[in-house]
């Protein structure tokens, strides 16, 4: 019914979206223009930008656009809105300087190459309520969030970091290049994470969470011995789909 276009004079690129109980629209990504239209909330800014936006539900009027980051690419891969309105994201950043708000213990600087990130806006767009690396001294990217029914913040992705942050995890170690299950509580508390994969390559793409608090995730793995769990098929060979669900706890 519509289309809406945002961005400056340089390259923009929208990677997640959702909806909130009335219909608002967010849309967050990447940005590298010098002129967008927008208030930034956090860093310095350099090679591009995450970008946050908020439209009414005709799309017509953008309600707030926030954008923050540090000296080298920052992007959005995942994000959610929470009942109070408060809106989540997490992706990948190769910037050490990041801006870091009340950040998980051991996660207020980054390692070389590339970082997963989480950061929380408040509910107007208008501050980061929490910021912080997810990671350990290897690659970590981040890919999906989701947001669950007590505001708990739910981030996939991949990692090749030993040292990860695991806690009350299903599985304690890595193994290869392997997927991350990462549970936050809305204030940004690390509640429980876990590596899930076998010894060769494994990815997690997406996340969805349902009334109960049940998570689950889907992805790809190249692993013969990736753990299953009343599975319906084993290795097929190649890279495989892959989907997993996790109690609450």
């Amino acid at each position: 019914t519509y289309t809406v276009a945002i961005g400056g004079n340089g390259a923009d690129e929208a990677t997640a979206v959702t909806l909130d109980a009335q219909g608002r629209i967010y849309v967050a990504g990447y940005s590298a223009s010098t002129d967008l239209a927008g208030t930034r909330i956090g860093g310095t800014g350099g090679h591009g930008d995450v970008f946050v936006a908020r439209l009414d539900p005709t799309g017509q009027v953008v309600e707030f656009l926030s954008y923050f980051g540090g000296s080298a690419a920052d992007s959005v891969r995942g994000i959610g809105v929470d009942a109070a309105g408060r809106v989540h994201v997490a992706g990948a950043t190769q910037s050490t300087d990041f801006p870091i708000v009340n950040a998980l213990a051991g996660q207020g600087t980054a390692a070389a190459g590339t970082n997963a990130f989480v950061a929380s806006l408040s509910a107007n767009g208008a501050s980061l309520t929490f910021a912080s690396y997810l990671g350990g001294s290897d690659a970590d990217e981040a890919h999906a969030l989701a947001v669950g029914p007590d505001g708990s913040i739910i981030v996939v992705g991949e990692t090749r970091s030993a040292n990860f942050p695991v806690r009350n995890a299903q599985e304690p170690e890595l193994e290869g290049l392997d997927g991350f299950v990462t549970k936050l509580s809305n204030g940004g508390a690390l509640q429980w994470s876990t590596f899930l994969g076998g010894q060769i390559s494994d990815s997690l793409f997406g996340v969805a969470v349902d009334g109960a608090g049940h998570v689950a995730v889907a992805g790809t793995s190249n692993s013969p011995d990736h753990p299953t769990v009343q599975g319906t098929q084993g290795f097929g060979g190649g890279f495989d789909a892959v989907v997993a669900r996790f109690s609450p706890a």
